[in-house]
């Protein structure tokens, strides 16, 4: 799923949310997407879009990252514990826990969206 995601600061954790989709529509052709895939039934109706995907990431000075985060994924309906690194060429790295260990994480990576003016 090719997406937008927009990152906010609320208090001292951040935060993403889908603002824009690809493909809106799901694996049926009926529009908009929807949670389908979460495993709690009663979100099976809510939109992808303005979906909040990045939760509760915190900075950590010393480790140069941010971590402690949960990140929800609407293709599987899992959420994962995640962290992630800024790379030097400007992207950022996702790097969500497989089973919930950190060594054992699935890197994602994410580049900055840059309108063209």
């Amino acid at each position: 799923m090719t997406s937008r995601v927009e990152v906010y600061k609320q208090d001292s954790l951040f935060y993403g949310k889908i603002v824009w989709l690809k493909d809106d529509e799901n694996e049926d052709g009926s529009t908009p997407r929807k949670d389908i895939h979460n495993e709690d039934e009663a979100l099976h109706n809510r939109r992808v879009l303005g979906l909040v995907v990045m939760k509760e990431l915190r900075w950590d000075e010393k480790q140069n990252e941010w971590d402690k985060g949960r990140l929800y994924d609407p293709r599987r309906g899992k959420e994962y514990s995640f962290y992630a690194k800024m790379k030097t060429d400007g992207s950022l790295s996702l790097f969500a826990y497989v089973m919930g260990m950190p060594f054992l994480n699935k890197e994602m990576r994410c580049t900055p969206y840059l309108p063209e003016h």
